[in-house]
């Protein structure tokens, strides 16, 4: 079961990029969804991605 939650709102540039960055609260899986709800000039459009978040490995924290 996939649980949604709001990450942040982010603006993009110029010519629709956006990147932003997040430490997730436990190791898992993530599915990434970035929306736009569109204007009077440009549709709507939606992407998504995943990713898998380890546990982080303490001995490199120097």
């Amino acid at each position: 079961m996939k649980t949604l939650c709001n990450i942040r709102r982010n603006n993009s540039d110029a010519n629709g990029r956006f990147s932003f960055g997040f430490t997730p609260d436990k190791e898992g899986q993530y599915c990434i969804y970035a929306l736009f709800n569109g204007s009077a000039s440009y549709y709507q459009a939606d992407a998504q991605t995943e990713l898998l978040a380890f546990p982080a490995d303490e001995s490199s924290n120097t």
